[in-house]
């Protein structure tokens, strides 16, 4: 009846442990969304300030690299997601710049996330820029509900690492780790 018991503990452990590994692997793919703003006309100073007012950091002009236009984003149907390739690979900020016109229903037009997820990519859904990128995608070709071309351009600050989430091998090895403890006092 023990080894069965002990059997029950340790399956249910590793278990728990897939299902997190899983759970952290799907969560690491968008980046984290920190505030938006209504700021009409920007430049580099009032972006830095967005960014710095998001992030609660101190960044200086140098920190500022911007991409002009859409630099290459493309659709994740099946994800749901935006993504823009960036180099260099490393954690940072980054502010997306919308052009919103009259005829929307939000002013915001400026959002900022923390590029903690992929490093080699921004990753952003299109409910957290208010559908200003789209709406449901899925609706065909014709319907322009995907359209990236609001977007402006992207400015993107270094820092602030990762650690958010953590790596699925480490949350399997934690898991792991925790079964040894209960199998040893267990016994």
């Amino acid at each position: 009846m023990k080894a069965m018991h002990l059997k029950s503990i340790l399956i249910a452990a590793v278990a728990a442990t897939v299902l997190a590994a899983g759970s952290a692997a799907a969560a690491s793919t968008m980046d984290v969304f920190l505030k938006a703003y209504d700021s009409a006309n920007s430049g580099a100073a009032s972006e830095l300030a967005m960014l710095e007012d998001a992030t609660g950091l101190d960044f200086s002009a140098d920190d500022l690299h911007t991409i002009n236009g859409q630099g290459g984003a493309s659709y994740d149907a099946v994800a749901q997601l935006w993504k823009i390739e960036v180099t260099p690979a490393a954690p940072g900020y980054f502010l997306l710049k919308f052009g919103v016109g009259a005829n929307l229903k939000t002013t915001l037009d400026t959002y900022v996330f923390h590029n903690s997820a992929e490093m080699a990519q921004l990753v952003w859904s299109n409910a957290q820029v208010n559908f200003l990128t789209g709406g449901d995608c899925s609706n065909g070709p014709n319907d322009n509900s995907c359209n990236i071309g609001r977007l402006s351009h992207i400015s993107w600050v270094p820092g602030g690492g990762t650690g958010e989430v953590p790596e699925p091998a480490t949350l399997a090895l934690m898991g792991a780790g925790l079964a040894g403890l209960a199998l040893r006092r267990r016994r």
